[in-house]
């Protein structure tokens, strides 16, 4: 018998109400954090609770169609991550690392961006940076945890370099340097594969175990899935200083659902699914 399969009881845990950080403190060793994804998108683990019962087991993503009941309808985010991680120098010389954070659809590109800013003295209004491909920008504000208001030469070139040269802005607790041969992995396996509208900062991660050929598996077994977008914030990158965790502000995030989505959701809480 595969132990992994065997069914365990959650000790009061799903019920429980947890609003002090230190309950969510544990010991995650270095080493077992995975710097590079799995060979196969649905090769990634799955913990799966059932609410009803609070037992648990542990399985492979690729377990999903036999958790799930023909009928069900699967909500996916089809937001696409921006590469917009860029490096740069100041007029002094000094390393620049810039995440830009506005990605706004359609119309013409905007000169002036909001930025996390990553030097090695404090950024100050007027501070010029150089990029690549003779983007330049001048810091136009300084605002709070890290954000400068940056005002860029050419919105346009910008926007450019993102899309060429731009790194993906991965979680902190993965490790990567400038130049890491492994960003061209990162650009296709940091983005799920029904990614569509560009705009997030961080991808909408529990996506990413999806394959082409899961998905297929999921209609065959009479899944249906709808989609909608939610562009993931720079608040993902935000730690929580606050010991109540009610007390903590999560920044804004655009969104947008069709109403197509909107009525099989609603349709599909209707008849119990």
């Amino acid at each position: 018998m595969d132990a992994a399969r065997v069914d365990q009881r959650l000790p009061g845990f799903c019920g429980g109400i947890m609003f002090d950080i230190e309950d969510y403190k544990y010991d995650l060793p270095e080493e077992l954090i995975a710097q590079e994804p799995a060979p196969e998108r649905e090769e990634s683990r799955l913990f799966f609770v059932d609410r009803k019962t609070d037992l648990f087991s542990d399985h492979r993503f690729l377990d999903l169609p036999g958790l799930l009941r023909a009928g069900d309808l699967l909500v996916v985010n089809d937001t696409r991550v921006v590469p917009a991680r860029l490096y740069g120098r100041k007029e002094t010389g000094g390393r620049v690392e810039l995440l830009v954070l506005d990605h706004p659809e359609g119309g013409r590109a905007p000169a002036s961006r909001r930025c996390l800013m990553k030097a090695s003295k404090r950024a100050r209004v007027g501070d010029r940076i150089d990029l690549e491909g003779g983007v330049s920008g001048a810091v136009e504000a300084v605002e709070t945890d890290g954000i400068v208001r940056v005002l860029f030469s050419d919105p346009d070139g910008l926007d450019a370099l993102m899309g060429e040269q731009g790194a993906m802005p991965l979680p902190p607790y993965i490790k990567r340097r400038p130049c890491d041969p492994r960003a061209e992995l990162d650009r296709d396996r940091y983005q799920t594969v029904y990614a569509g509208r560009p705009g997030a900062v961080a991808a909408p991660t529990a996506g990413l175990h999806f394959s082409e050929r899961l998905l297929e598996r999921l209609s065959g077994a009479g899944v249906s899935i709808a989609g909608l977008t939610l562009h993931v914030g720079h608040g993902s990158f935000r730690p929580v200083r606050s010991r109540d965790i009610r007390e903590h502000v999560l920044g804004e995030e655009a969104y947008r659902i069709e109403p197509e989505t909107a009525a099989e959701v609603n349709r599909a809480r209707a008849e119990g699914r």
